[in-house]
């Protein structure tokens, strides 16, 4: 439940982001945006935690395959 409550968050204050609520045991993440390079993920995770302080340290880059 607590990733879908960070997801309709993140949802209202930037309805434009692409955001997943997966399943990868024992654990439920939230993965944000589709990013081609390092350098547009950090930039998008500074400012997420500019935004979403209380999640700070919670975020952090996961490289995943995207469809684009």
């Amino acid at each position: 439940n607590r990733a879908y409550k960070i997801e309709q968050e993140m949802n209202n204050l930037l309805p434009e982001l692409k955001t997943y609520v997966v399943f990868k045991s024992p654990n439920w993440r939230l993965l944000v945006g589709n990013y081609r390079t390092s350098e547009e993920a950090n930039a998008e995770l500074r400012e997420l935690r500019r935004l979403f302080p209380v999640y700070g340290k919670e975020m952090f880059i996961v490289k995943e395959e995207i469809v684009l």
